[in-house]
């Protein structure tokens, strides 16, 4: 999300979070359907991120905290 701060960046995400959560997935070979959750991992551009790749690997490894964590959550790389 470019022009996003990481205030809204965090927003923005948990509520995708929420609404992936409420939404009922359809599957066939579940009577009640299957419970879907989201995990994200949110990254700000730093100044000290010398590479694209440095960016994409903070919200990646941010990512993974989320999951780590107990997964359906926003978990923000700081700095």
């Amino acid at each position: 999300m470019s022009d996003t701060n990481m205030d809204t960046a965090r927003a923005i995400t948990a509520r995708l979070c929420r609404d992936i959560e409420a939404t009922p997935f359809a599957a066939s070979l579940i009577e009640d359907g299957l419970a879907v959750t989201a995990s994200i991992g949110v990254a700000v551009a730093d100044p000290r991120d010398a590479t694209p790749d440095d960016l994409v690997k903070r919200a990646d490894e941010a990512l993974y905290e989320a999951k780590n964590n107990g997964r359906n959550q926003v978990i923000a790389a700081l700095g």
